[in-house]
């Protein structure tokens, strides 16, 4: 398959290189606006709640994709496939329909502000404990050793991030689950990173629940999200409301996915969603992988060699640290707003600041100014590699 050519320009007329794709993917798969378009003008009703052809044509486009996801993540149930507008909400759904009051939850000190935020809104008002373990990413076992430790007798899951937003590195989610396993916890993965980048089979890897976005290495439309759940996992509801079933009752049913999924569906963003996955499976996760690695180990190499640059849990002699296309750094003496703001002005679009992830700045050291974010995509090309380097090295000699 031929990745497209990422050349963009923006509102000036100048060439643009996108390097912000821990936030979200651009461009997007190919050809999703299609689909996207024939939703909108040919069947954009409202799926399952009527008999009529138009609706059952748009229950059926909703149904494929959960057919299409289910394979992709090897669930095995589509219907445990729930649409959420985003990871956030996912996790929102999974963790606060799971955990009861007088639970204690193990997450790690790498978590973005969608996990660390709804356990501490929890814990705060008495519900829930909850406490961080620290990750070695040099030394899987010391880190499951860490989480290990933080096991009581009322910890009922282990809520954990499968790579880290803010330096890529990779979590030993294999391990962590093989730890849950062994003390009868349940595993809640947030993918929001990795999936779509990385292979991900829920069965193998022992994952109770997974939550992740549709836009990010997934390529869909932005406001779709998912949270899987593996058959026998019961949550409670968040929202409750129109489901299509059981409407004479006043309770919410409990069916998935119709149980998770109250009012209408955003329907053109799961059209989009069934054609980008299929586009990341056609492309084929070990050569997107490769190919986002190969970037970030070229910048890394020769950021390494600048004076002034301090470039996070990775430099050019590090070759055990298990990482996606994702560098951050500093350069010395300025802020990493000053220096982002430098990098658009090169046409350059990176992400600085905290990352929605302060965990993960205090983890390596980078509060309260956070640092600069580099994240390649699978439209990325070399060449956006050696701008990028360049503009830097410009920008640390005062350019």
């Amino acid at each position: 398959m031929t990745f497209t050519d990422n050349a963009d320009t923006n509102d000036t007329g100048k060439n643009i290189v996108y390097l912000d794709n821990a936030a979200t993917s651009f461009p997007k798969a190919p050809n999703i606006g299609k689909e996207m378009k024939e939703a909108v003008e040919k069947y954009g009703v409202n799926p399952g709640r009527s008999n009529h052809s138009l609706a059952m044509k748009a229950n059926q486009v909703i149904y494929e994709a959960r057919e299409v996801i289910s394979d992709f993540f090897n669930v095995g149930m589509p219907e445990n496939i729930i649409f959420t507008l985003n990871a956030t909400h996912a996790i929102n759904f999974g963790l606060k329909g799971f955990l009861k009051k007088g639970d204690h939850v193990i997450i790690s000190d790498r978590e973005h502000n969608s996990v660390y935020r709804p356990l501490y809104a929890m814990q705060s008002q008495g519900i829930i404990e909850a406490d961080n373990a620290i990750t070695n990413p040099y030394d899987d076992y010391a880190t499951v050793k860490n989480f290990e430790k933080l096991i009581k007798k009322n910890t009922k899951i282990i809520a954990v991030m499968s790579a880290s937003n803010v330096t890529g590195i990779l979590l030993p989610i294999i391990e962590i689950s093989e730890l849950a396993k062994k003390y009868g916890l349940l595993l809640f993965v947030d993918a929001s990173q990795s999936g779509g980048i990385l292979p991900i089979n829920m069965k193998t890897a022992g994952i109770d629940i997974l939550a992740l976005p549709g836009h990010k290495g997934l390529l869909g439309p932005h406001g779709t999200g998912m949270l899987i759940v593996r058959e026998g996992i019961s949550l409670d509801t968040i929202i409750e409301g129109g489901s299509g079933i059981n409407s004479s009752q006043p309770i919410q049913p409990e069916e998935y996915p119709e149980r998770m999924e109250s009012g209408t569906q955003n329907l053109i963003g799961i059209a989009g969603l069934k054609d980008s996955v299929e586009y990341v499976k056609k492309a084929g996760l070990e050569k997107i992988y490769k190919h986002e690695l190969a970037l970030k180990n070229k910048t890394v190499y020769y950021l390494s060699g600048i004076d002034g640059i301090t470039v996070y849990e990775c430099n050019k002699f590090d070759t055990k640290i298990n990482s996606l296309g994702v560098v951050s750094f500093n350069i010395k003496g300025m802020s990493s707003n000053d220096v982002a703001e430098k990098l658009d002005n090169y046409g350059i679009c990176v992400r600085s600041g905290l990352h929605c992830a302060p965990l993960a700045h205090n983890a390596i050291g980078t509060m309260p100014d956070g640092c600069v974010r580099a994240s390649f995509g699978l439209f990325n090309k070399e060449s956006d590699a050696d701008r990028l380097i360049e503009s830097i090295h410009k920008i640390a000699r005062g350019k």
